[in-house]
């Protein structure tokens, strides 16, 4: 998968030719084009934060604190690891041996949870939430994650590799929204526990 904006925020023309460890490695090649950056390099880290925390001031500042401003479109934890991870072996980890994948699920949710607050300190009072997808406004608690994989994760593969990490994040916000561009109807009951 990738994401068609990251590339804005790390332009391939500003970086590619000096940085090409800023992108994603695939088949051994460094692809610059519309691709995931390479959020292992904390220097992409590092610069995708300051890329939108100057957003956040921009347009704090262009709209003279009128327009209320939400976090950004933030993969859940079991979608942004069967994007590290080969998507079949971290599904496969997910039914037969969730304690293999739990740490790296660990990290990504302590992640999730770290940039949303350096997003919501920037933002201040002007969040609305909950974010992307969502019927936003000042004063909604929680955030919306993204996760695409609910729509084809059985409900154990869910338990195993999703709820813990979601509850984490809905407790950490007050509350937690979900999009998925698919029927995840058979697993609502488990997000329900979130």
């Amino acid at each position: 998968g990738s994401c068609p904006t990251f590339n804005r925020l790390l332009p391939p023309e500003q970086y590619a030719k000096e940085h090409p460890e800023y992108y994603s490695m695939i088949n051994g090649k460094r692809r610059t084009e519309t691709t995931q950056l390479c959020l292992t390099n904390p220097d992409v880290l590092r610069l995708v934060t300051q890329e939108v925390l100057a957003r956040i001031r921009y347009f704090k500042e262009a709209t003279h604190g009128e327009l209320g401003i939400t976090l950004t479109d933030t993969q859940s934890p079991n979608d942004t690891a069967s994007l590290i991870m080969d998507t079949t072996e971290f599904f496969t980890a997910c039914l037969a041996e969730p304690e293999e994948v739990a740490p790296l699920l660990d990290a990504i949710t302590d992640k999730i949870i770290e940039y949303s607050k350096i997003q919501l300190e920037e933002i201040g009072d002007l969040i609305a939430g909950p974010g992307h997808i969502a019927i936003c406004g000042r004063g909604v608690k929680g955030v919306t994650l993204s996760d695409d994989n609910l729509a084809i994760l059985s409900p154990k593969a869910y338990r195993n590799s999703s709820a813990e990490y979601m509850q984490r994040i809905s407790s950490a916000f007050g509350g937690l929204y979900v999009h998925s561009c698919g029927s995840y109807a058979h697993n609502v009951p488990g997000l329900l526990t979130c």
